[in-house]
């Protein structure tokens, strides 16, 4: 199979600032676009992440992104 189309990601937040705040200013993703659908997508290497706002957020218990670093204490 020859699968060659865009991935997304979507994670659901409550806190659409709190969780833009982190993946701008800790784990260092550049700001994307708003939605009219009320998402904010990040473009990460080959992948879109969608914040998609949920008042009572979603509880995972697996993990839903990963992100792979040289050093984890300089997040390179």
């Amino acid at each position: 199979m020859n699968f060659n189309h865009q991935v997304t990601a979507i994670l659901p937040v409550i806190n659409m600032t709190r969780a833009r705040r982190f993946y701008e200013q800790q784990i260092g993703l550049k700001a994307g676009a708003a939605r009219p659908d009320g998402k904010f997508v990040y473009r990460c290497g080959g992948t879109e992440i969608a914040l998609f706002p949920r008042p009572g957020g979603t509880k995972a218990e697996h993990t839903a992104l990963s992100f792979r670093v040289g050093d984890i204490g300089h997040g390179t």
